[in-house]
Protein backbone atom coordinates (compact mmCIF):
# COMPACT_ATOMS: atom_id res chain seq x y z
CA UNK A 1 0.00 0.00 0.00
CA UNK A 2 1.35 3.09 -0.79
CA UNK A 3 1.12 6.27 1.63
CA UNK A 4 -1.57 7.82 0.00
CA UNK A 5 -3.96 4.30 0.27
CA UNK A 6 -2.92 4.24 4.27
CA UNK A 7 -3.66 8.24 4.28
CA UNK A 8 -7.07 7.55 2.92
CA UNK A 9 -8.27 4.41 4.82
CA UNK A 10 -7.11 5.93 8.01
CA UNK A 11 -9.33 9.33 7.44
CA UNK A 12 -12.39 6.97 6.61
CA UNK A 13 -12.05 4.85 9.48
CA UNK A 14 -11.43 7.53 11.69
CA UNK A 15 -14.12 9.68 10.47
CA UNK A 16 -16.72 6.50 10.64
CA UNK A 17 -15.66 5.80 14.41
CA UNK A 18 -16.15 9.63 15.44
CA UNK A 19 -19.39 9.82 13.76
CA UNK A 20 -21.01 6.83 15.72
CA UNK A 21 -19.61 7.90 18.63
CA UNK A 22 -21.62 11.02 18.44
CA UNK A 23 -24.58 8.62 18.34
CA UNK A 24 -26.44 10.06 15.19
CA UNK A 25 -28.87 8.03 13.26
CA UNK A 26 -27.47 5.68 10.30
CA UNK A 27 -28.76 7.52 7.72
CA UNK A 28 -27.26 10.78 8.98
CA UNK A 29 -24.08 9.06 9.99
CA UNK A 30 -23.99 7.85 6.04
CA UNK A 31 -24.64 11.51 4.24
CA UNK A 32 -21.98 12.95 6.54
CA UNK A 33 -19.49 10.52 5.91
CA UNK A 34 -20.03 10.68 2.30
CA UNK A 35 -19.97 14.57 2.76
CA UNK A 36 -16.94 14.51 4.95
CA UNK A 37 -14.79 11.87 1.84
CA UNK A 38 -15.73 13.69 -0.55
CA UNK A 39 -14.76 17.59 1.31
CA UNK A 40 -11.33 15.94 2.42
CA UNK A 41 -10.71 13.01 0.71
CA UNK A 42 -10.71 14.19 -3.20
CA UNK A 43 -8.42 17.49 -2.22
CA UNK A 44 -5.72 14.89 -0.60
CA UNK A 45 -6.73 12.48 -3.55
CA UNK A 46 -5.87 15.43 -6.20
CA UNK A 47 -2.73 16.54 -4.74
CA UNK A 48 -1.23 12.93 -3.93
CA UNK A 49 -2.22 12.09 -7.80
CA UNK A 50 -0.34 15.44 -9.27
CA UNK A 51 2.48 15.12 -7.12
CA UNK A 52 2.45 10.95 -8.63
CA UNK A 53 1.50 12.69 -11.65
CA UNK A 54 4.57 14.80 -11.92
CA UNK A 55 7.06 12.36 -10.28
CA UNK A 56 6.62 9.85 -13.51
CA UNK A 57 6.89 13.12 -15.76
CA UNK A 58 10.24 13.73 -14.29
CA UNK A 59 11.66 10.37 -14.81
CA UNK A 60 10.50 9.83 -18.38
CA UNK A 61 12.90 13.12 -19.09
Amino acid sequence: MECFDILILVLGIVTGVILFALGLPFHIIVIYYVAIMFFVGMPIAIIFGLAKWIKNCDKER
